[in-house]
């Protein structure tokens, strides 16, 4: 007897779905700006530099930092799946739609291609099913990503849906409805 709920293909495949919403041919990116994107007050725009993820890290940016060394700015796709360590006044940006690769549907391949490559290492115990490594995997597959023309990378985290953006890139202050 079968004790898979009725349905699952259905929701299996639902669940591979890429989950932010393309609004015509732009994806609005949201990102918490906290005391490191300006001295003083709250500007209404805000130029923001990959590198300075390489630069000036808060102990959440660490663990990211170990799984890839490769530049880039994080944003949310739903600005209410902020996780609680983020803090700052929101900003946003729209950016083309194209140029953001789902790493979730991975058309292009990359993971089964570092992966291959990988398996061909003489150093490499492994097989094709183990994860990415942190660090050399994740970095080959961000700088493939980045040679291929996209601004930036789609995935899909545990707290929620994020873009990664690779390019400098100005966010502009998301205004507060009154009360």
């Amino acid at each position: 007897m079968n004790s898979f709920p009725k349905g699952w293909k259905k929701l299996l495949k639902e669940s591979r779905e890429p989950m932010f919403e393309i609004a015509g041919d732009t994806t609005r990116l949201y990102h918490f700006c906290g005391a490191l994107c300006w001295r003083t007050g709250t500007p209404d725009s805000v130029a923001l530099d990959p590198n300075h993820f390489l630069k000036k890290r808060k102990s959440y940016s660490r663990n990211e930092y170990e799984r890839s060394q490769v530049p880039r700015i994080f944003f949310y796709l739903d600005p209410s799946s902020q996780e609680s360590v983020v803090s700052g006044p929101l900003y946003s940006v729209k950016v083309p739609s194209s140029r953001i690769y789902d790493l979730q549907e991975d058309e292009n391949n990359y993971i089964e291609e570092i992966k291959e490559k990988r398996q061909e290492e003489k150093y490499w115990a492994g097989d094709i099913t183990w994860p990415l490594r942190r660090g050399e995997d994740w970095n080959k597959i961000y700088n493939r990503i980045k040679e291929d023309g996209y601004g930036g990378v789609y995935e899909k985290r545990n707290y929620g849906d994020i873009v990664m953006w690779f390019e400098p890139i100005e966010v502009t202050l998301e205004k507060q409805e009154e009360e």
